[in-house]
């Protein structure tokens, strides 16, 4: 089979939103696949960073599409970037649309935010009345996505809440597969091997977090938690690792916990993928307060190193976290009482890196492309034999 995986972003294995495509390549061509994974730059589309350039890059895409239709047997793409009729699309190509987030999210979920500066409040109205149209809003995501999902022939959702969002969303007439994203092998026996090394000498009460610091996140919860706990505790440690993203600086991080608090944060900005093994293997204990993901890595790497690690019921983490580390979003009391009985009951403890570690198994990129090869094949085979996807779950 030959497949291409396109991704309206630059291709580089430091993006998340890319990497995951050229590892899923990669263990499709393990599986004895002909991949090849497009950028924006190599379907001649500019970077999506405004509505314009995202219009722009649909219109590409199909047209990329139309002009390999004899290269390419397969085409997956994001679920928001083919919002056409399915007739105006290459017939004998399956095309599969994968979404990294599932739209309806952002409207059903509410996430904390602070209170913004009259001023600020100000700025962003007078940003809205002169550039109205300008950025690609997360409503333009939501509907681009009903309508590419309702007309592309399989949807490839990522866990069972973005497969239940999507039909609620009104995603009737299509086939949807739960089909997850996966940790290199090799990487995951890292991950396990570097904490193993270090677990005799580990600090019970250091704590740490994988993710961009920002509110869809939790970082208000994280320093609402954290300010918990020091009160009970002073002895708490903090790791914030791959903060940047919504805040720039460590400064403007360590702005959201208590001066008298910040010595015991430890803030990474930025980190390669490579250090993430030893970088965890110091910590005790995961935590992931996040509202709204699609696939969360971090806390996937998390608990495949074998750190119990709290988080919330939300869409992503609820998919792998064992259920016994899960609170429900914004209980805090409940994540403080979690951190302690983990820093303090050994037992339990341990029973919950088993927990992590056996949870975390079946999220192997060879297990997942093997699979979804599978459905990829049947799903074509339909198509070229012409007969119909009947609309069906199939859980992971």
């Amino acid at each position: 089979m030959r497949i291409g995986l396109f991704t309206p972003i630059r291709v580089s294995r430091a993006l998340g939103a890319s990497k995951n495509r050229v590892e899923f390549a990669e263990a499709l061509e393990r599986q004895g696949w002909q991949t090849e994974v497009f950028g924006a730059e190599d379907i001649g589309a500019e970077p999506t960073t405004s509505r314009e350039a995202y219009i722009e890059y649909q219109q590409k895409l199909r047209r990329f599409l139309c002009n390999n239709e004899s290269e390419l047997d397969i085409a997956l793409v994001e679920a928001d970037t083919l919002p056409f009729p399915r007739q105006s699309m290459p017939e004998g190509m399956l095309l599969v649309a994968r979404p990294a987030m599932v739209g309806v999210y952002h409207t059903l979920i509410s996430v904390p935010q602070p209170q913004f500066s009259l001023a600020r409040r100000i700025a962003q109205k007078a940003k809205q009345v002169i550039r109205p149209r300008s950025l690609w809003s997360k409503e333009d995501c939501r509907v681009g996505q009903r309508i590419t999902c309702q007309n592309v022939d399989l949807v490839h959702a990522l866990t069972q809440w973005d497969a239940d969002a999507l039909r609620a969303d009104g995603v009737r007439k299509t086939a949807i597969e739960v089909i997850p994203n996966g940790i290199q092998s090799d990487r995951a026996i890292n991950l396990r091997s570097a904490r193993a090394k270090q677990s005799s000498t580990t600090d019970t009460k250091s704590i740490v977090f994988v993710g961009t610091f920002d509110y869809r996140k939790g970082c208000l919860d994280l320093a609402k938690i954290m300010g918990q706990l020091w009160s009970r505790d002073p002895d708490f440690k903090l790791t914030i690792l791959g903060a940047k993203g919504l805040f720039q600086t460590e400064q403007q991080v360590r702005s959201h916990f208590l001066p008298e608090h910040q010595n015991r944060i430890k803030v990474v900005m930025r980190f390669d993928n490579g250090e993430l093994p030893n970088l965890l293997a110091a910590q005790a204990i995961g935590i992931f307060p996040s509202y709204i993901e699609g696939f969360p890595f971090g806390c996937l790497e998390m608990i495949m190193s074998g750190l119990p690690t709290i988080a919330f019921k939300s869409p992503g983490a609820e998919h792998f976290v064992p259920a016994d580390l899960l609170v429900n979003p914004g209980d805090t009391n409940a994540s403080v009482n979690l951190i302690e009985q983990l820093a303090n009951d050994s037992t339990f403890y341990s029973q919950a890196s088993e927990s992590c570690l056996e949870a975390a198994s079946p999220f192997d990129w060879d297990r997942v492309a093997d699979r979804a090869a599978r459905i990829y094949q049947d799903a074509l085979d339909r198509r070229r034999g012409a007969k119909p996807l009947e609309p069906h779950f199939v859980p992971a």
